[in-house]
């Protein structure tokens, strides 16, 4: 099977939205333990067995000045090392620091983060998917020629900022896995 690469939002779609607990520790209380949403672990893992993984996430609270940069850094850090503990690697880990206000072009579904991430990862997109659970993601996706699934985990594409519609909707990120596996196994069908 070839490895295709695999964008995945996060906030909403590996992790829950306060999983890191940011609010909490910014009052001196709570932990950078990592919440995951169903199945996530278990996706993912799935995933990187035959796919590059590739982190891009718009992170809007450290513009607004919710959170620090450095706060964030660390927050990517102790998740990159738990999914390495289980086995998981990620080809990059992506964000974009803006406000929506400042049309940054790194903020999705502007293609800046995927963008760099094809340059400095050597990416081929002729077999790319791009996951999340808003229309951003999904917009980006449809933007770049991106296979695209939204997960019906986090805001399940309700968010309405963006009218493009996903070509899959999986219930979570093992379901994603697998409705991924199948198309590049039916794919292979053909070519045989």
């Amino acid at each position: 099977m070839e490895k295709s690469t695999i964008f995945l939002d996060f906030y909403g779609t590996i992790v829950n939205k306060d999983s890191f607990g940011i609010f909490l520790r910014r009052l001196g209380i709570g932990s950078l333990k990592p919440k995951y949403l169903r199945n996530a672990v278990k996706g993912l893992k799935e995933m990187s067995m035959d796919n590059r993984l590739v982190l891009i996430s718009n992170q809007a609270a450290i513009g607004y000045g919710i959170i620090q940069d450095k706060d964030f850094k660390q927050l990517l850090e102790r998740f990159d090392a738990e999914m390495k503990e289980k086995g998981i690697i990620f080809d990059g880990i992506y964000y974009c620091p803006h406000r929506i206000s400042e049309k940054c072009p790194c903020r999705k579904p502007e293609p800046g983060m995927l963008e760099k991430a094809v340059q400095e990862l050597k990416i081929e997109l002729n077999s790319g998917w791009m996951i999340g659970d808003q229309t951003c993601d999904i917009s980006l996706g449809k933007n770049k020629n991106l296979q695209t699934i939204l997960v019906t985990t986090g805001y399940a594409g309700n968010d309405g900022h963006y009218k493009d519609k996903p070509d899959y909707v999986a219930a979570d990120l093992y379901n994603a896995s697998q409705i991924i596996k199948f198309i590049k196994f039916s794919k292979e069908e053909k070519n045989d």
